[in-house]
Order: C-alpha cells, then sequence, then structure tokens
C-alpha cells in the first residue's frame, strides 16, 4: 500500500512539473567557416533582476538554457582565439523556445562584438502554432472590462466572448474564458494556466482567478500542435505569467469613473421619457514591485523581490423593467378573467389594450388533486 502512495505521489508531482510558462533559449556555436565551436562559454543575464546563467556549449556546438522566466536576458559567448560576441536583449515568451544561433569572430578574447538578435517567425524548434501578448499591448489596449481575455480575441484562431468577473446588472452567469473558442474547439474547453499552474475550473471551464491588466506582465495563445503536457485541452492553451518584482521600483495607480452626469442617455427609439443614465462606477487600482530594500539592514538588489496589487471596486445601478401586479381579484384566487398570450397569462383588459390574441388554454389547474 505504501508503494502505492509513493507511485501515486511521484505521478502526482510529474504533473505538476510538466506544465510550465517557462521558456528555452537554444541554438549552436559556429565560427566564420560554418564550423562548430565547442565548450563556448554562454552566459546569461536576466535584465530584470540580475540573475545570471552559465553553461558551455557541447562537443557540437549546441547550448540549451531551459526553464527561463519568460522575460528579457543579454547574452554574451566567449572561447579561447575568439572575440566575445554579446547580444543585448533576446525575449523568452512564455512557454515558447527562442532559436539563437551565434557566429564567433577570429580576435582578441578582449575584443568584443555586439550582435542584434532577431525574432524567427517560424519557431523551428517546435510545430506550435501560437503568439503572445505581451506587456505593452496590454498597457495601451482600451479594455472596457479589465479583463486581459480580451486581447485573446485579438489573437488568430480565437474567437467567441472573453466574459467578465464584472458583469452588467442582471446579467448571466460570470464565466470569464468559459465562451472562448479556439482554434475552432468548442466553449468550455480552453484551457488556462497561471504562472504554469492549472487556472481552469473543474465543473465549469473559466479562468477560475482573473488578474487586472496592471499584474499581468504578459500571455500566450497556442492554437494548435501544441505539447504532449496540455494534452487534456479539446481547444488551445492560454498561459498567463504574471508581474514580479525587479532591480527597479516600479508602480501604477489608476482611478476609472464612470458617472451619470457625464454619461449619455440609453439609445431608444421613444421620442418621449428617454431614460436617464443611472450607472455609477468607480474602479482603483494600485500596483508595484521592486527589490526587498531595508535601509542599514539588507539590500535586496540582484537577490529578493516583491509584487503586491489591489483593485477595490464599487458600483451602483439600476435597470428599469416593465412588470405587470395582480388584480384584487388574483390575490383572493380568482384567475378567470385572464387570456392566454403570446406574452403569458394576462386579464382580459390588459391584452386587449396591447391588442394581444388569446392563442391557448388559460385555465389553472390545481396540481395537487388528481
Amino acid at each position: 500500500m505504501r508503494s502505492r502512495l509513493i507511485a501515486l505521489g511521484m505521478i502526482f508531482v510529474a504533473t505538476l512539473q510538466a506544465q510550465t510558462n517557462r521558456g528555452t533559449i537554444t541554438g549552436t556555436i559556429f565560427d566564420t567557416s560554418g564550423s562548430v565551436v565547442a565548450n563556448a562559454n554562454v552566459t546569461l543575464r536576466n535584465l530584470g533582476t540580475g540573475q545570471t546563467i552559465k553553461l558551455k556549449s557541447s562537443s557540437g556546438g549546441a547550448y540549451s538554457a531551459v526553464s527561463l522566466d519568460p522575460v528579457t536576458y543579454s547574452m554574451t559567448v566567449e572561447a579561447p582565439g575568439f572575440r566575445k560576441a554579446e547580444i543585448d536583449r533576446v525575449k523568452v515568451d512564455t512557454g515558447a523556445v527562442v532559436n539563437l544561433d551565434v557566429n564567433l569572430h577570429p580576435g582578441d578574447v578582449s575584443t568584443q562584438v555586439t550582435v542584434e538578435a532577431t525574432a524567427s517567425l517560424i519557431n523551428t524548434e517546435s510545430g506550435t502554432s501560437g503568439t503572445t501578448v505581451n506587456e505593452r499591448q496590454i498597457q495601451d489596449i482600451p479594455l472596457v472590462n479589465r479583463s486581459v481575455l480580451d486581447l485573446a480575441l485579438t489573437q488568430p484562431g480565437v474567437s467567441g466572448d472573453a466574459g467578465s468577473e464584472d458583469p452588467g446588472l442582471a446579467a448571466n452567469l460570470t464565466v470569464p474564458g468559459f465562451n472562448l473558442s479556439v482554434n475552432g474547439g468548442r466553449p468550455g474547453s480552453t484551457n488556462f494556466l497561471a504562472d504554469g499552474v492549472n487556472n481552469t475550473g473543474v465543473s465549469l471551464g473559466r479562468a477560475m482567478v482573473s488578474f487586472s491588466p496592471e499584474t499581468v506582465q504578459e500571455f500566450s495563445v497556442q492554437t494548435s500542435a501544441f505539447s504532449a503536457e496540455y494534452g487534456q485541452t479539446g481547444g488551445g492553451i492560454i498561459s498567463a505569467t504574471t508581474k514580479s518584482g525587479t532591480n527597479d521600483l516600479n508602480g501604477t495607480a489608476l482611478w476609472y469613473n464612470r458617472n451619470p452626469y457625464f454619461g449619455a442617455a440609453p439609445f431608444t427609439t421613444a421620442s418621449q421619457n428617454r431614460p436617464k443614465p443611472t450607472l455609477k462606477y468607480n474602479q482603483f487600482s494600485l500596483a508595484a514591485g521592486g527589490p526587498v530594500v531595508i535601509p542599514k539592514i539588507y539590500n535586496g538588489h540582484n537577490r529578493t523581490f516583491w509584487f503586491a496589487a489591489v483593485e477595490p471596486r464599487y458600483r451602483r445601478d439600476f435597470l428599469p423593467q416593465d412588470t405587470l401586479l395582480p388584480t384584487d381579484a388574483m390575490r383572493e384566487g380568482d384567475f378567470s378573467n385572464t387570456v392566454a398570450t403570446s406574452s403569458g397569462l394576462l386579464p382580459k383588459d390588459v391584452a386587449a389594450r396591447f391588442n394581444l390574441a388569446a392563442n391557448g388554454d388559460a385555465t389553472i389547474y390545481n396540481q395537487f388533486s388528481v
């Protein structure tokens, strides 16, 4: 019995490690003649936190840096007899593989050559089809519902309704992401990830935790030919990466306000008694992150970081609706004056006033009497 529990635990751990939002940088080191350079020193540096990763190329000149945070790195390549090559910026997208080959030039080791990394239009490392919505797009594109899932609809192969955690008054069930259809998949079949952790509802295939735009660094939409680790999805994969602190102190503060004094009246064909706007809505957002610094005690630059966000919302609104109150006879239990119409059971005088013809039996039966 104990061995079975251990086996189940190992399977569970393997499952947790399978899905991830981390990426990879891989490639081959060549010289100017096209020959591979073995045992070259490759150093990657996280531009945000200063973390460095060092590795060597294989005997075939290949290198691979795995499990990388989806951020921007600088990269240097050094080998005896060659000038040092430096790539200033290499962006790793969420769950993506970056193929970056480097050519070294013969010369003094102290001489440096700056190389510009360009993104490949075709992913040559895997057949996965997908795109990434970056932080700049999330920041610049207006989002009425304050949901980053709205931007998923701008990607190829995605259609439907992104939904919101803050729907209009008297709206249906709040199901963010449930009605998104990825690459022809049925609504509710999309798999949502947040920082590599499953964020999909069990009973309802929606995004369980919604993130405000200020807390999301980027998210990727994989539409087809994704890895077997995502085998439980019937549509596509939407994987979000949330922000974390860096060596620089950054923050955002905003106030979103809707007031009936500045709102236009709702559209109507009526020439008189037009309804007035009633929505009064206030939304605040505070987000900040940076290094952990305690003056004269601890300096967390390049070591320890923090990030926090809060988004309170206040809404007041009402919707005018027409309804029919029961007559005095109805309150006494007498429904003999009712008629069945296309608008339901109505008193005969009300049906006649609106020219509604009878279309069925208006008899009300006692279901407790055989």
